[in-house]
């Protein structure tokens, strides 16, 4: 399975259903112990249903992490809607960043299993395609900025895929800090905001 057919499936899980709940409480171990340290057995301890109720929906424990992972992804899509909306660059941009930061007050556990696979995709290779998510992540960025471009909102001769690694690295590292217990306040946004439409030259 592909980590778009894990989002897809994932989509598909009513939210007051058994497998959202398993879901949920998959998310929020795996994100917390990691994969080797979860087991099946406490996820649905935690759930209060049975592994057969689990395996019903979930092969095994890897596809249980792929499910969750998915699930994660989904859910950020939110941070993209508000970039990707068609208005102006600068307007969606902020959004996003407002979006982010509400995204991790709900989620939290979302991007913390996130940044966890980035090391244990690392270490298990087979658990999962981060590379391929990374990409994706990446081309999407492309696509706005180049679309900024194209709308003459950004310069003509930006390097678009250098303006995207600059954007996508920087939210990294904020995610990273924020994880770290460094609050996504006000300077999140408009550091990010200054910064990259702004420069460092005076």
């Amino acid at each position: 399975m592909t980590i778009g057919d894990e989002c897809a499936a994932a989509a598909d899980f009513p939210r007051d259903s058994l497998a959202a709940r398993i879901l949920d409480e998959a998310i929020r171990m795996f994100a917390s112990r990691g994969y080797a340290s979860t087991s099946v057995r406490e996820v649905v301890e935690a759930c209060g249903c049975t592994k057969p109720a689990l395996y019903y929906h979930f092969t095994n424990k890897v596809g249980l992490y792929r499910a969750a992972i998915g699930a994660a992804v989904l859910r950020l899509e939110v941070v993209y809607e508000g970039i990707s909306g068609g208005g102006a660059f600068v307007d969606g941009l902020r959004d996003g960043l407002r979006r982010l930061r509400a995204h991790a007050d709900v989620h939290p556990d979302d991007l913390r299993l996130l940044f966890r696979a980035e090391s244990e995709a690392t270490i298990h290779p087979d658990l999962l395609d981060i590379r391929t998510l990374r990409a994706q992540d990446l081309a999407r960025t492309e696509a706005l900025i180049a679309d900024g471009v194209a709308r003459g909102e950004l310069r003509a001769d930006l390097p678009v895929k250098g303006a995207a690694i600059a954007l996508v690295g920087a939210m990294h590292m904020w995610l990273q800090l924020w994880l770290d217990g460094h609050p996504l306040d006000d300077e999140f946004e408009q550091s990010t905001l200054s910064l990259y439409l702004h420069g460092v030259i005076a």
